[in-house]
């Protein structure tokens, strides 16, 4: 049945309750590094929600406060430090080089990217993400989220955050407001204004590609639903590198952790950083790093770009800088008793997964598929072991047990500790964890206990292998090789150039700071975890990795004996780098057998067998 055309009933429009936001409301807080921190009112309403809130329950530096009792300072702190420090250096480039044209609203967007970095970070600093999640993906036939990252849940909880404040991203109309789509704050008047303005002007609101220029800050580089940046055109490339550098990764994100978790672990080393902030300048570069550079990629070459660079003055600054990342990575972040609850912890956690349901909208979910969803990640924070402490199930016995032992201090052991050194422990470290476990568990060795009758032997739960590397920034090259310096006749040209005439800044040639190069940059380093606390079993344990390892060591030294030349002109058994003496060293390959084997004396009355060639008088 037809009806009258004035009687048909138009869609209703859903009418949300929207708040507009008070943008002359501005708020400060205190802060033991930065002292003040000032909160504009678009940082405060993100502050207000659940999504952030929840860093509070996350503490930076893990289970660092076992070791450094004062290290008890959460993703918060830090999130409001590095907002901070993105501010400040927006503004001194936005006032010393005024050409670059910097808006406000870029410098609003910087600072936001700051503050949300973090956001979908996992419980326990990295061992969430780095061990706890691999290693429950690889007990599952699917194994999609694998490549899984905080960094991928910074983006969905920012969305999430978005949502409860009513508002949402549009990738169809980048350039308008956000969508409203639900209570909460107007999204038409979601922005900034100046003291003097009683309207918020359209170019200070946020837009979609606002926000997708905050995710890419953060991610360090394109969506996955874009080939390139489209949050800023490509004069505004520099901005990129503020919160996550992809060209040398000096940013305020590190700046900000050295000194904060410096203070809380190391007195008296906790000064900010706070030259590369105000000297930091921007000039064209040819790109450091344009085997990952995703723009340098598609042009199958390394091209000019807009980068952050530093007067030459500060190339001895940063190298310091990066020898206080090696400092805090030996000495705090992979502390043996730190990695020891690291590793107590991810027990935990695996032990639990199957029982733990966390809350979402959907249901509930696992601990290692809360991430999947941003209404369970939510309720996800280090909480989680007490709630694993205080249940009543008894499924959750084994995991209370770890947890007991970690309450009363009866921590796994660290039973080796051996650093690569040589040639031979170089092809050990070729092997995998597992490969290296298997190796200790098949070496046949047993102890007597106490009664002089039960024995004492390692079976597969008593052992876990950790090949720890910790280096400056780089692997085993400078990391100051990828910063660029613009020399000091140039320094004038930069505040009032164009951004065509801005100048060429290179990398600094290692020998005007030669004496500040660490002889190593790398280091490398077998550690043996033993879950079982008894002496006897920990020294078991070492005596096994020791026996297995001088086999390791024999079979890779007699392998490069007898054939040099077998795994390429790295391995020499002479000094002599000349390419003219190849085919004397393949005519010698049989002499090299006649090396003299000499034994020394070792961990624990085992031997360390070490091979001394005596062909050359010029091997050392």
């Amino acid at each position: 049945m037809n009806t009258p055309e004035g009687d048909r009933k138009l869609p209703a429009i859903r009418q949300y309750n929207v708040r507009p936001l008070d943008y002359r409301k501005f708020v400060r807080t205190n802060d033991d590094i930065h002292t003040s921190i000032n909160l504009c009112p678009v940082t405060t309403a993100f502050l207000s929600t659940p999504q952030m809130q929840r860093l509070r329950g996350l503490k930076q530096l893990g289970t660092v406060e076992h070791v450094y009792v004062n290290a008890t300072h959460t993703r918060f702190d830090h999130s409001l430090g590095v907002m901070h420090l993105s501010e400040r250096l927006c503004k001194s480039l936005q006032r010393r080089q005024p050409n670059l044209g910097i808006s406000n609203k870029d410098v609003l967007c910087v600072k936001l990217a700051g503050l949300l970095h973090d956001i979908g970070h996992g419980p326990f600093s990295h061992i969430y993400d780095g061990v706890f999640v691999p290693a429950a993906r690889s007990d599952e036939v699917s194994n999609s989220e694998d490549e899984w990252c905080h960094e991928d849940g910074s983006l969905m909880m920012i969305d999430a955050a978005l949502k409860h404040l009513g508002m949402a991203v549009d990738l169809d109309r980048l350039d308008e407001p956000l969508n409203q789509v639900g209570d909460g704050i107007d999204a038409k008047a979601f922005g900034f204004s100046t003291a003097q303005e009683l309207i918020i002007k359209r170019e200070n609101i946020i837009t979609s590609r606002d926000v997708i220029f905050i995710k890419e800050c953060i991610l360090g580089g394109p969506l996955s639903t874009f080939e390139k940046f489209v949050g800023r055109p490509k004069d505004k490339e520099f901005l990129y590198d503020i919160v996550s550098n992809r060209h040398c990764g000096l940013d305020v994100d590190k700046i900000d952790y050295y000194a904060r978790d410096s203070r809380r672990t190391q007195q008296g080393s906790s000064e900010i950083e706070i030259m590369f902030i105000e000297e930091a300048l921007v000039a064209k570069a040819v790109c450091s790093r344009p085997k990952k550079c995703f723009h340098c990629q598609h042009c199958g070459r390394p091209s000019l770009h807009l980068m952050i660079c530093w007067p030459m003055k500060l190339v001895v600054k940063s190298m310091e800088f990066f020898k206080t990342r090696f400092a805090m990575h030996s000495k705090v972040y992979t502390h043996k008793t730190v990695k020891a609850v690291e590793y107590m912890i991810c027990d935990v956690l695996r032990l639990s997964d199957p029982h733990i349901k966390i809350k979402s909208n959907k249901g509930y979910e696992r601990i290692s598929t809360a991430m999947n969803d941003a209404s369970a990640y939510v309720n996800l924070r280090d909480s989680v072991i007490d709630t694993i402490e205080l249940s009543a199930e008894e499924e959750l016995k084994p995991a209370q047990s770890i947890l007991q032992r970690i309450r009363s201090r009866d921590l796994y052991k660290c039973s080796v500790q051996q650093p690569v050194h040589d040639l031979a422990g170089e092809e050990v470290w070729l092997q995998s964890e597992n490969q290296i476990k298997e190796g200790i568990l098949g070496i046949d060795c047993q102890r007597f206990a106490e009664d002089g009758v039960t024995t004492i032997k390692i079976s597969e739960n008593d052992v876990i292998v950790e090949k720890r590397i910790i280096h400056h920034g780089l692997r085993e090259s400078n990391p100051v090789s990828l910063m660029r310096y613009v020399p000091k006749h140039n320094l004038s040209e930069i505040s009032d150039a164009q951004i065509r005439d801005l100048p060429i800044a290179k990398e600094v040639d290692e020998h005007y700071y030669e004496s500040h190069i660490p002889r190593k940059m790398l280091e490398k380093t077998f550690r043996v975890y033993c879950r079982d606390a008894d002496p006897k079993k920990v020294d078991l344990v070492r005596h096994a990795f020791y026996q297995w390892y001088h086999e390791q060591g024999k079979e890779a030294e007699m392998m490069t004996t007898i054939s040099p030349c077998a795994k390429g002109k790295a391995i020499m058994l002479t000094q002599d780098e000349s390419d003219d003496d190849d085919d004397e060293e393949e005519d010698n390959d049989q002499n090299l057998v006649s090396s003299q084997l000499k034994i020394v004396a070792s961990h624990g009355g085992f031997k360390k067998r070490k091979y001394l060639d005596s062909i050359s008088p010029n091997v050392k």
